[in-house]
């Protein structure tokens, strides 16, 4: 068994679902942060991912207390931490769940892409949340210390509670659970596609959920992450009356259950450069885990791990859609992300040299 402290600034649920499947399989992990403990960013419910999770107030601390572990699991972003888990010595593994020079957000200094390519080259384990961003650096950057390994985002079994009964008759119900942005430019302005597809089909009920985190509320709508009211998205409910409906987070342990009452899952993220064509949105995986059939902006990740899957639309405009009715049950099976625990193992046993 492995003494395993997982670092990031905050938290993500990735990270907790890591460390939940590792914990159950009897390693020791601790969680490190730096701005926000998990309970104090997800609605966790009754579930600790962690034995024990420090509040790390300076970085040279981290770098002792990681000095304690067999391996530091860096999650990002950003990278910056990872850089700090190298002083430890100890084998580091860089779980990248987002690429972020292919963002298109640039820092002057070129720190973003320094620590990328150090974390790359330099860490004893690689994991990518896509097989785009992996086939990316492989490309982009060379080989790695060791083979990376791709680990998809997918549902934790402690995600899966039992399904609600679908809607009526009257709308088709489309969801969209996530982030949102009123930014120009950002990939999560959904703003204009939110009143593009309620004008283009009468026919449809649009349900809203953002992302799962301490709400600053007015009007029901507004995010810690965000730092504002996001008030234009407010105003959609008055432009369509009461065919948007928003609703307050719910703890990624519940969000599955809360989704199967929809028809369709929607995913309209907005092009941003490599970046958009190389991931592969959370949502994909939690909207099917929940039985919804899927509609989804085509980028080419996406495309490539869709390919056969039955009830889901691909598009690059909304126009290209003639009609949406109601669809049939999805048949596309699916697995828990506990089914990647031997590949971790794998990886853990590889960058310490134990058989």
């Amino acid at each position: 068994m492995f003494k395993i402290l997982m670092v990031q600034e905050s938290p993500c649920i990735r990270n907790v679902k890591t460390a939940l499947m590792l914990k159950e399989k009897g390693h020791q992990v601790d969680g490190a942060v730096t701005v926000s403990k998990a309970a104090d960013r997800l609605n966790l419910k009754q579930h600790k991912p962690y034995y024990n999770e420090y509040k790390i107030d300076s970085y040279p601390d981290l770098v002792e207390l990681g000095k304690e572990y067999d391996i530091v699991h860096v999650h990002n972003g950003p990278d910056r931490l990872g850089a700090l888990a190298f002083a430890t010595g100890k084998p580091v593994v860089w779980d990248c769940h987002d690429l972020v020079s292919s963002l298109e957000i640039e820092d002057p200094r070129g720190n973003d892409l320094i620590l990328e390519v150090s974390l790359y080259k330099g860490a004893d384990g690689v994991v990518f949340a896509s097989p785009g961003f992996a086939d990316y650096c492989a490309t982009t950057y060379g080989s790695t210390k060791a083979q990376p390994l791709v680990s998809y985002n997918l549902p934790s079994r402690y995600m899966l509670y039992g399904k609600k009964k679908k809607l009526g008759e009257d709308y088709i119900h489309i969801v969209y659970a996530g982030s949102l942005s009123d930014k120009p430019g950002n990939h999560r302005n959904f703003l204009d596609e939110f009143k593009e597809l309620l004008s283009l089909f009468p026919n449809v009920k649009l349900h809203i959920y953002p992302a799962v985190s301490p709400v600053t509320k007015k009007d029901g709508i507004g995010t810690k992450m965000e730092k504002h009211s996001l008030q234009s998205y407010a105003d959609l409910e008055k432009d369509f009356g009461g065919r948007v409906a928003f609703y307050d987070p719910v703890s990624p342990f519940d969000l599955i259950s809360e989704l199967s009452q929809y028809d369709y899952g929607w995913m309209p993220f907005k092009s941003q450069g490599k970046f958009t064509e190389l991931f592969i949105p959370n949502k994909l995986y939690e909207y099917t885990a929940a039985g919804l059939a899927i509609i989804t902006r085509k980028f080419k990740t996406v495309d490539l791990e869709t390919q056969g899957w039955n009830n889901i639309i691909l598009y690059r405009s909304l126009q290209e859609i003639k009609e949406l009715q109601k669809p049939e049950a999805p048949t596309l099976g699916f697995k828990y992300f506990e089914c990647q625990y031997k590949d971790y193992l794998g990886l853990y046993k590889r960058i310490t040299s134990r058989s």
